[in-house]
Parts: structure tokens; sequence; C-alpha cells
């Protein structure tokens, strides 16, 4: 039975980053475009950025963010493998040192972009709860 090696894996994960670093594109320029293009101009803009704000996105930018890494860093790899001419035998801990070297740094984007943001929304969450005793209809409606 036919088994992968890190060479078919880096390849295989090279594409899927590609594939999804074109979706956050495309995703985003269509969501930028309503601010342009939308029926309500700013105000669609605001209610879909309002969305992009949820915690869940957080760990969207963090996969994001770990698919353009990787992806530049296998990029790195390769161009590795293209001008070196012995590199074609050391694949195996090219790959992995590729792949220490991501995790690093996506473990300090972590503490840098996702535990920042999720604070920001738990500020921002507590910020806007109605006092005690006062329901949203004598508040005026949670805004």
């Amino acid at each position: 039975m036919y088994k992968p090696r890190e060479g078919q894996w880096a390849w295989m994960f090279h594409r899927i980053s590609g594939v999804a670093i074109f979706l956050f594109l495309f995703g985003h320029i269509l969501s930028t475009s309503t601010l342009v293009w939308g029926v309500n101009g700013p105000e669609w803009h605001h209610r879909i950025d309002s969305i992009y704000r949820l915690p869940i996105f957080s760990v969207m930018h963090l996969a994001l963010f770990a698919a353009v890494l990787y992806h530049a860093v296998n990029g790195i790899r390769v161009i590795i493998v293209d001008w070196w001419a012995h590199s074609t035998k050391a694949q195996k801990p090219l790959f992995y040192a590729e792949m220490v070297l991501v995790g690093l740094l996506l473990i300090f984007a972590v503490f840098k972009m996702v535990i920042p943001e999720l604070k920001d929304y738990a500020e921002a969450k507590a910020s806007v709860s109605v006092p005690v005793g006062v329901s949203a209809t004598q508040e005026g409606g949670l805004r």
C-alpha cells in the first residue's frame, strides 16, 4: 500500500492553504464591496463587520494566518529544494523544521492575535449589558 511521505504532505498542505487563502480573499472582496455597491451601503457593511467581530472569527483569523504562514514558509522550502542540489535528500528534516517553525509562530500568534481579540469581545459585551433590575424595553432596547 502506498504511504505518502513528507514531500507529498507538504505539497498537499500547500495546495489546501492556497485554496483557503483564495476563498478568504474572495469573501473579503465580496464583503468589502458591500461598502460601495451594497443595498444600504455603509450600514450593510457595518452589519457584516459586526459579524466578523464574533469570537469564532478570531479562530478563523488564526486559521487564515496559519494558512498564509504555512504557504509562505513552504514556498521558501520549495525554493531551497529547487536551488540546493542535495536538498532532495533532506526533504524529511526540511519538512519537520518547517512544521516546527510554523507551530512556534502560531503559538506566538495565539497570544498576540486571538487572546486580545477575545478579551476585547468580552469587555465590549460587558459594557453593553443592561443594569440589574432594568429590562431592555425600559432601557430603550439594546443597540
